[in-house]
């Protein structure tokens, strides 16, 4: 099996950063450990690099996005089945990492922070 390629730190810096201020802006599935969010930038990292083996097109905002939710929700050790309302949280969290990553802004704001509540 061929290595994957190497992350730019700069890029990786971008994820951290953007897992943090989602932890900031409320996020509950973000975490709050500096450790925790460099994984959770890890995850969406080694995600994005393998969308294409998923068959997630370069295209394809929406499709990446839930792509890596799913990958944030599989790392957490929940069930897919039994996470809920929380799904709508991984999937800010992707989007914001995702935009990190890709240097791009988020595609939509949300209308607030996701609920700390929830």
């Amino acid at each position: 099996m061929p290595k994957a390629k190497s992350i730019p730190e700069t890029v990786r810096r971008r994820a951290v950063a953007a897992v943090a201020a989602a932890w900031e802006s409320g996020c509950p599935v973000a975490g709050w450990r500096p450790a925790d969010q460099a994984a959770i930038a890890d995850v969406c990292l080694r995600r994005y690099g393998s969308l294409g083996r998923r068959r997630v097109g370069a295209s394809d905002r929406a499709g990446q996005v839930r792509d890596l939710a799913r990958g944030l929700v599989e790392a957490s050790g929940q069930d897919r089945g039994l996470v809920g309302p929380l799904i709508r949280d991984y999937e800010w969290l992707a989007e914001r990492v995702l935009s990190a990553i890709t240097d791009q802004a988020p595609e939509a704001e949300p209308a607030a922070a996701p609920d700390p509540g929830t």
